[in-house]
């Protein structure tokens, strides 16, 4: 399991490459190297430090959200909890 400290609910971007260039002139907050993602199906989980979960996003067969090879995905305007 990696750890990242978030900006509370503000947001963040991970990406699998760092460099502002590479990215398209993005910045990212979090760079991964030990985690692949699917474009088919797959799901990421946001843990709190004590292992409880913060929130999840699922895409694929089971989820509407659904993949185009070579586009990304965006997560906006959910609520929070806190």
């Amino acid at each position: 399991m990696t750890s990242f400290s978030g900006r509370g609910n503000d947001g963040g971007l991970f990406a699998l490459w760092g460099h502002y260039a590479v990215n398209g002139g993005v910045l990212v907050d979090y760079t991964y190297s030990r985690m692949t993602l699917s474009n088919s199906a797959d799901e990421i989980l946001l843990l709190r430090p004590d292992g409880s979960e913060e929130d999840r996003v699922v895409w694929g067969r089971t989820s509407e959200l659904r993949t185009t090879p070579g586009k990304s995905l965006e997560r906006t305007g959910f609520a929070t909890s806190h």
